[in-house]
């Protein structure tokens, strides 16, 4: 959605209701909680305006990251890889004489990607200490309540000191000057930042529960601002004392609107954050009995909602909540090829975002943030392989959407996307200095990843040119080139000793490492099936963790190599960490995808369910209910396992889209299609799906490799090829009644079939000059293709027995111009 005035819009609306109660209050997303009692755990929680990150389970959080008005953050730490130590927030509880530091030790807590609740359970008491977030509001609402459980009264006191110096946006340079100040009645702190690369922000914190007793007296220009408050309270049995403090950041004049109106309507808008989170999660509907894959991907879609901030006007995804808290291009697309399948409408939003930093060179933007007081973009330059993801993102939305008017406004840009990486075309193959999908090192040769994608690109490039109408120069030709790129692919880059796909480094040394970018050869179908097994097979035994999962590299030694590879000190982390060989959610996610393109459904479920699941990734070592950006495989450490950045976007994303494939949709570069070869547990998966235009109830029923029967509304289609909009789409499974279409490597029209005369016919769209193959399954042995042409030239046919009394008809033709027509009669 795009965001305007709503901010000042609520402040402008609020009036005196008084404070609301402060006691905790039910969310939407209870249904969604997931508890964790481990003592090391990592999280990250957030919302449209603040987000949190946590290590070792400690309540306290060792960073709060801002985003209005820039993104701003409160943040200690003095090394990436030791976030941990960071603690900005203190938390000293004394109750009845006894002194608790209650921010410092490991607690149990509750979670859903949108809040948390620690609690910590004593006999004489009992402390939450919870954390959520404004929906229009830029707050973040700290509540700590602690309740006397024994039969006597007790004195308590609860001291909080939060420290407010800042770091900016892009450099992260120290802001630890400030100008603080208390309201008189010493319920609100301010911190006001002159530096321009803060914006000039203020900090606040007010109160709107129980009131402090005392505040801080610092007051004037501060050197490491920080705001205190003290809360007293005699309690009785069963009486709690109960803080409620928010703390959020604004431009200085709008700060004190901010807080009056924040503490009268914090309860509503925090209610209302959550409401769009549920209700974006119970939006479309998946219907499976396992109910382990189905929370999860309730969970990949609250990360989508949890996960978007502003930035200039608009509402726009960044990886996690407290992390990267400025927006890239990559998060938005790698996400979005999960979530266009049910809800074409967010990734319109996102694609109108990348579409609006078009200013006539139609160069897709990199990434955006504020540095240094002001907004600034990077575009993504020719060895981006950003461009090849937006081509195909753009091309899987066209395909579900039909939105074919905001497609052609983004067609500029992904043919500006495919001519720059076009340049990275060397000798057959693409090159690059990177050495799978990292943005780390810097060693030129040809690349498998690279290579892969632009195979995928161009033919996406071509299905869009077709789609619009659009007249490209010399679109046959890179066609052609594709195909003879998957050639040299397998030619060059095949390892037989390896049985795996390789990359070069300085385009005369084979690079022996396996990467997990490679599996995409088979995710999208550009080896044999020999080979689809092999390179299985090795990614199972080399690349493979059994415990974990898919290892982004095997050898682990980049930190051995940084001069070989060129790059920038210990970037890629020690062995096992990192992209060093750690484990990344799209790596598993290929991996599941892999499997079902050499036809071992079951194997993916497993796999899927095994590494992917948060059932299954908290059962694992070091494990915990989360989605996460990577874990680590060093199993000499006693660190094996963990997690980093819990609430991640891609991670969201890559499992929504491997479920989807799971429960049998195909995507390919022309056209959706459904697959009957279903995993055992999912053969009566009922879900919802965005196709052609559509938003369609998927009903699958039935057992077998085949279609029984395919319809669409009620009425009786020929074609597992997704052709055209419907509501209802059910999937029998069985032996075939009739003839369809299986699969295409071209658009495909409504296919016809006469049951009285037996004629099928399947028109196809493409490019002229295009060879295309579609394969049709019948039930009878007796067919003929009409108007057959083998001698001409233009069109090959073959069949196939594949077993039960059922036969593959492959029809390869030569596309002409506009439609093309196959016709096969069948005998009655």
């Amino acid at each position: 959605m795009r965001c305007t005035s709503t901010v000042f819009a609520l402040f402008a609306s609020c009036f005196a209701f008084g404070i609301a109660s402060a006691q905790p209050f039910p969310s939407p997303l209870d249904d969604l909680t997931k508890h964790y009692s481990g003592l090391n755990g990592q999280l990250q929680v957030g919302g449209p305006f603040a987000g949190i990150e946590f290590h070792h389970s400690r309540p306290a959080p060792s960073r709060i990251s801002f985003y209005y008005p820039v993104a701003n953050s409160i943040d200690l730490s003095t090394d990436y890889w030791e976030r941990d130590e960071s603690m900005p927030l203190f938390l000293y509880l004394v109750i009845d004489g006894e002194h608790v530091d209650l921010g410092r030790d490991p607690l149990p807590y509750y979670w859903t990607p949108a809040h948390v609740e620690f609690v910590q359970t004593r006999p004489e008491y009992e402390a939450t200490i919870s954390y959520r977030f404004g929906e229009t509001l830029p707050i973040m609402v700290f509540q700590i309540e602690v309740s006397n459980r024994s039969d006597q009264p007790q004195d308590v006191m609860l001291s909080t000191d939060l420290a407010t110096t800042l770091r900016t946006s892009h450099a992260y340079t120290w802001r630890d000057s400030a100008e603080v100040s208390y309201s008189d009645d010493g319920i609100s702190y301010h911190a006001d930042f002159d530096a321009t690369d803060t914006d000039s922000a203020t900090v606040f914190v007010t109160n709107a529960g129980d009131m402090p007793e005392s505040a801080g007296d610092t007051k004037g220009s501060v050197e490491n601002p920080s705001a205190e408050f003290v809360y007293k309270k005699q309690l009785g049995p069963g009486e709690a004392l109960h803080v409620v403090q928010i703390i959020g950041s604004s431009r200085r004049g709008e700060a004190a609107g901010i807080i009056a109106g924040a503490r009268t309507q914090w309860r509503a808008d925090v209610a209302a954050f959550e409401r769009r989170v549920a209700d974006f999660v119970g939006g479309s509907a998946f219907s499976i009995p396992d109910s382990s894959l189905v929370e999860t991907a309730r969970w990949s879609k609250a990360i989508q909602q949890a996960n978007r901030h502003p930035l200039e006007g608009w509402f726009v995804p960044m990886p996690c909540p407290a992390q990267y808290n400025f927006f890239f291009t990559h998060d938005l697309l790698l996400t979005n090829l999960g979530v266009v399948q049910f809800d074409t409408g967010h990734v319109a939003h996102d694609l109108r975002y990348l579409l609006h930093f078009d200013e006539g060179d139609h160069v897709l933007t990199h990434a955006r943030y504020w540095r240094d007081g002001a907004y600034v973009s990077e575009p993504a330059g020719s060895d981006n392989w950003n461009h090849l993801w937006f081509i195909l993102l753009t091309g899987s939305y066209l395909k579900h959407s039909g939105d074919e008017a905001l497609v052609s406004d983004l067609f500029p840009m992904v043919s500006k996307s495919l001519d720059l990486m076009m340049e990275n075309y060397d000798d057959g193959l693409m090159a690059g200095v990177q050495p799978d999908w990292w943005d780390i090192a810097n060693v030129y040769g040809p690349k498998a990843y690279l290579t892969i994608l632009t195979i995928r690109a161009i033919r996406t490039y071509a299905y869009l040119s077709t789609a619009l109408g659009v007249d490209v120069f010399g679109l046959s030709e890179r066609l052609a080139l594709a195909d003879s790129m998957q050639h040299r692919l397998v030619e060059e880059l095949w390892d037989e000793e390896a049985g795996y796909i390789l990359n070069y480094l300085d385009n005369d040394e084979i690079d022996r490492h396996l990467y997990m970018g490679s599996l995409l050869a088979v995710v999208f179908d550009l080896v044999d099936d020999e080979k689809k097994k092999r390179m299985l097979e090795t990614a199972r035994t080399e690349l493979l963790d059994p415990e974990i999962g898919l290892r982004t590299v095997v050898p682990t030694d980049f930190h051995e190599l940084v001069d070989r590879y060129r790059l920038v000190g210990m970037e890629a982390g020690l062995p096992g960490r990192y992209i060093n060989g750690g484990v990344w959610p799209h790596g598993n996610a290929w991996y599941a995808m892999a499997l079902l393109a050499a036809g071992q459904p079951d194997s993916a479920l497993a796999a899927l369910r095994k590494y992917y699941t948060l059932d299954g990734i908290a059962n694992s070592p070091g494990g915990q209910p989360a989605l996460y950006e990577y874990r680590r495989t060093d199993k000499d450490s006693p660190a094996y396992g963990e997690l980093d950045k819990t609430t991640f976007l891609w991670a969201g994303g890559w499992y929504l889209w491997s479920l989807y494939q799971l429960a049998g949709v195909r995507e390919n570069e022309w056209n959706i299609r459904f697959d009957p070869n279903l995993p055992l547990g999912l053969e009566d998966a009922s879900f919802d799906l965005m196709a052609a235009g559509g938003s369609a109830r998927v009903n699958w029923s039935g057992e077998g490799k085949y279609f029984r029967r395919i319809s669409a509304d009620g009425r009786p289609l020929y074609s597992a090829v997704v052709t055209g909009p419907s509501s209802v789409i059910d999937l029998a499974r069985g032996f075939p009644e009739a003839p369809y279409v299986e699969s295409a490597d071209a658009m495909v029209e409504p296919v016809s079939y006469d049951t009285t005369t037996g004629r099928m016919e399947i028109e196809l769209r493409g490019t002229p000059g295009q060879w295309a193959t579609v394969h049709v399954l019948t039930p009878t042995e007796s067919w003929e293709v009409a108007g057959e042409r083998v001698s001409a030239g233009t069109m090959e046919v073959s069949a196939s027995d594949v077993g039960d009394g059922v036969w593959r008809i492959a029809v390869r033709r030569q596309l002409e111009a506009g439609s093309t027509i196959v016709a096969i009669e069948f005998a009655h």
